[in-house]
């Protein structure tokens, strides 16, 4: 009993021990201050911002874009929602217009901020009306 109590005082003593070479003294908490990592979710919020954008679009609209973005081409596309060639281009820009204008109104708030992306390969047109598109 005494060997078996002596081993696991040891064993606490040497996790101690090791647990102390991991820790910094930081008195003022300046070490703590400079540790930081980037949020790792930001993905999750940009993703439900784009499902939230899907829904608000008509179903029509949604069903049309949804088959090209899955790789089907306009004709295909077609012929699964039983209209013309036209109606379905004329859909999927529609749907892509309405999604892409949150994102090119939050570019143009952070350009006036002085945050914008800029530089060779991307600019940003906003065309009659409430067309916008980024190329």
């Amino acid at each position: 009993m005494k060997a078996w109590l002596f081993t696991i005082l040891r064993n606490c003593q040497h996790n101690n021990w090791r647990r102390s070479r991991r820790l910094v003294d930081d008195p003022n908490g300046y070490h703590a201050s400079t540790l930081h990592s980037e949020a790792s979710q930001g993905w999750r919020v940009e993703f439900a911002e784009v499902l939230k954008a899907m829904e608000s679009l008509d179903a029509d609209s949604r069903q049309a874009l949804l088959l090209i973005t899955a790789g089907l081409t306009y004709e295909e596309t077609a012929n699964v929602c039983r209209c013309n060639l036209r109606t379905v281009q004329s859909r999927v820009r529609r749907a892509r217009k309405r999604l892409a204008e949150p994102a090119l109104d939050q570019y143009e708030r952070d350009s006036a901020e002085g945050g914008g992306r800029t530089g060779p390969g991307f600019s940003v047109t906003r065309g009659s009306g409430t067309a916008a598109s980024v190329s």
